[in-house]
């Protein structure tokens, strides 16, 4: 079975096996985008309103009235849009998780240069990570992703430049 031919059957088992309403992942809805317009604008309302009436007054009391209306403004800015930023954050997470859950039900062989770190592994040595040269990501000897990539184990020097996969948890 060839890595293609394997991942579309795959894809299209889980086609057929989903329910007829499937999850969208658009990491952001129309009336999530107007909230937090109309979010932004209230602040920027709040800002403006605050510097132009502390900018008419002398005494610095009455300044830091105003100074502290547009810090509630600026906090509602940065609240509104970090958690816009993370709705859409855990929107991708999730798109991702369910684009590689396919790739969890192949029976994909080991990666080109892996047998020398399985056999590494065999004889009670710590496992050695793999990393297909041009990528950010080491990996283990069995990880789908990397099969049939020419790999490479990875040095000490290059693993902390390097990020563990997600799908084999690599370490």
């Amino acid at each position: 079975m060839t890595g293609s031919t394997g991942l579309r059957a795959a894809v299209d088992r889980r086609e057929a096996a989903a329910p007829a309403a499937v999850r969208s992942f658009d990491p952001w809805s129309a009336d999530a985008l107007v909230r937090v317009v109309a979010a932004n604008i209230a602040a920027l309302i709040l800002v403006g309103l605050a510097w132009y009436q502390s900018s008419g007054e002398s005494v610095i009391r009455t300044q830091l009235s105003w100074l502290e209306l547009s810090v509630a403004g600026a906090v509602l800015a940065g609240v509104v849009n970090a958690n816009w930023l993370l709705r859409g954050r855990r929107t991708v997470v999730a798109a991702s998780a369910a684009a590689l859950e396919p790739l969890q039900e192949l029976d994909l062989d080991l990666p080109r240069g892996a047998a020398a770190a399985t056999t590494a592994a065999a004889a009670g040595k710590a496992e050695p990570v793999l990393w297909v040269p041009g990528t950010e990501r080491f990996h283990r000897a069995d990880c789908k992703l990397v099969a049939g990539k020419d790999v490479r184990v990875v040095t000490a020097s290059q693993r902390s430049q390097l990020h563990g996969c997600e799908v084999c948890r690599a370490r």
